[in-house]
């Protein structure tokens, strides 16, 4: 045991040291706004608020049950934090809880890293391209989201599945837990988990260990797989996610364009990971001609264990179609796995020039180390022209006003349905009900006919559906109207099918202005038949209020 402690030692300091920098780094880059989380963060935060608040899995209380987030597991974890710590704590415990999960990553990856490769360039080289993931440091350690718990288990996942192929198996039910909390954490891993199965025979080749494991895995992921999708036609009433329902486009050709697209934008805008690339497809490809050669020999088996998981997981995300938010969220997971191909890879390197020239094996490692090291300002300057905190944090902090102004606007009666696209800090705030008008809480609308071939992610809407039932007040565009804008004339390139600008958007609806005492008003839209209910500091406007340079014309 006093080894084993001390072979987890160095690898948990440098993953602290990695978290600490890399999320440092990060947080100063998007100009250290309020850690609050992403926009889309603050969705699962009311669905915990409603969980907390005896509501039940609900995104309105009172409202239709619809499963607008993407992990279970990541829901209860926040309700539990809202429930012991409250509110005000809920940000600040999860970005402690995601920091936690940051390093618990880093330090499995570290050490397999160690296993592999003990010492040497090799080594450090995974540390480099460690410390060069400025994406994963801001979506696992800061955005708030489920990218820290989906990680931290695709990581642990593949350390067991690689001690159970060895000599030393976790204990028994160990995997099993793993697998059911993967099932919980992420859609995808209904495929990811199974998939993973495979590489392993790529890796290790047939075994009575890995048939074992595999019994362990595939029952445990069958049986949570099914009580999960029992539990959502009963309380949900459709099988899958509503997110599902929304974001996949059913053209499956669409759909891959848009995920290979999604997955060579990573790799042009990252140039340290080609040499990961490289470095990967070849283990992968070393091992299928061996086992086509009838070879039991593993090369390194452990990296193409992880070689391979890597391909699982970025082939469910382009099968997927990819990700609307910039810094490529989707493939954060398992971006830390790609140092121990990376490793392994360059550590074959060396041997291979150690035979022929014994000479200059260590000067080559040492110079493709510098060119790494030299290449992550670039990897950083990626990241920070993502602009990531515009996209991520503005819209939410932005929403976050909104919803307390109209509440303060409706404090004396009761609150309207409100209608938003960018619905998660706006939600969070405003106390009444919320209508995600792209339908993630709206099951009619998230289900509604349709391609789904519009802007990525944001393609659901349907007019016949949004007259069927629309809100009582819209604010389209909360970023719009904060910036001085004075009505919006399309959305996130005209998700909305151009309502704001048909006639009969015209006749049902007025723009009004919301007062608010200490700040500027904002600008709106009422449903003619409710606006004379309205409250006074609701103030009707115009049509031409809209024309001109910033109008709708």
């Amino acid at each position: 045991m006093p080894h084993a402690r001390s072979d987890l030692t160095r690898p948990l300091l440098i993953a602290l040291a990695l978290t600490g920098l890399g999320a440092g780094l990060a947080y100063w880059i998007i100009g250290m706004p309020p850690l609050l989380g992403a926009e889309d963060a603050a969705i699962g935060f009311r669905y915990a608020r409603n969980l907390s608040d005896g509501h039940g899995i609900v995104f309105n209380p009172g409202g239709e049950r619809v499963e607008g987030f993407t992990s279970m597991s990541w829901l209860f974890l926040s309700a539990g934090v809202y429930s012991l710590f409250g509110p005000s704590a809920l940000e600040p415990v999860l970005a402690i809880l995601s920091l936690a999960m940051t390093v618990f990553t880093l330090t499995i990856v570290l050490r397999l890293l160690h296993e592999e490769i003990p010492a040497g360039p090799g080594l450090w080289i995974g540390v480099v391209w460690l410390f060069g993931l400025a994406g994963f440091y801001f979506w696992s350690a800061l955005s708030l989201m489920d990218v820290a718990p989906w990680a931290a288990g695709i990581t642990a996942y593949t350390l067991l599945l690689h001690r159970a192929l060895g000599e030393k198996p976790p204990p028994r039910g160990v995997l099993a837990t793993v697998v059911v909390l993967l099932v919980l954490t992420r859609p995808e891993s209904m495929l990811v988990v199974p998939a993973a199965l495979l590489v392993a025979v790529l890796a290790y080749g047939p075994s009575r260990r890995l048939r074992a494991a595999a019994i362990e895995v595939l029952s445990s992921t069958a049986l949570s797989v099914g009580a999960l999708t029992a539990f959502r036609l009963a309380y949900f009433g459709v099988p899958l996610p509503n997110t599902y329902y929304v974001k996949v486009s059913p053209d499956a050709l669409f759909r891959l364009r848009a995920g290979l697209t999604y997955l060579t934008d990573y790799l042009f805008a990252h140039p340290t990971a080609w040499l990961a690339l490289v470095a990967a497809i070849g283990l992968l490809g070393a091992r299928a001609v061996a086992l086509l050669k009838r070879s039991d020999r593993a090369m390194y088996p452990l990296p193409t264990m992880a070689a391979g998981m890597i391909a699982v997981g970025f082939a469910s995300v382009v099968y997927g179609g990819g990700d609307h938010y910039q810094g490529h969220r989707f493939l954060q997971a398992y971006l830390p796995l790609a140092a121990l191909p990376l490793g392994a890879g360059l550590l074959w390197v060396q041997q291979q020039i150690a035979l022929r020239r014994p000479g200059a094996a260590m000067p080559v490692m040492i110079t493709i180390l510098l060119v790494m090291a030299a290449g992550l300002p670039l990897d950083w300057t990626t990241f920070r022209d993502h602009d990531l905190r515009r996209q991520a944090y503005d819209v939410g902090l932005q929403g976050r006003f909104v919803g307390l102004t109209l509440n303060q606007a409706f404090e004396d009666g009761d609150p309207p349905e409100l209608g938003l696209w960018m619905v998660g800090g706006a939600a969070y705030t405003y106390m009444g009900p919320v209508k995600d008008l792209l339908g993630l809480n709206w099951k009619a609308m998230g289900m509604s006919p349709g391609e789904r071939k519009g802007p990525r992610d944001h393609a659901a809407f349907n007019l016949d559906v949004f007259w069927s039932a629309p809100p009582e007040l819209m604010i389209p565009e909360p970023e719009a109207v904060l910036r001085g804008v004075r009505c919006v004339r399309s959305v996130l390139g005209g998700a909305l099918h151009g309502l704001l600008t048909t006639p009969r958007f015209h006749a049902e609806f007025e723009p009004v202005r919301i007062r608010r005492a200490d700040s500027e008003p904002l600008i709106a839209y009422a449903r003619s038949d409710w606006l004379g209910a309205a409250p006074a500091v609701i103030e009707p406007l115009e049509w031409s209020y809209c024309n001109g340079g910033n109008g709708i014309g």
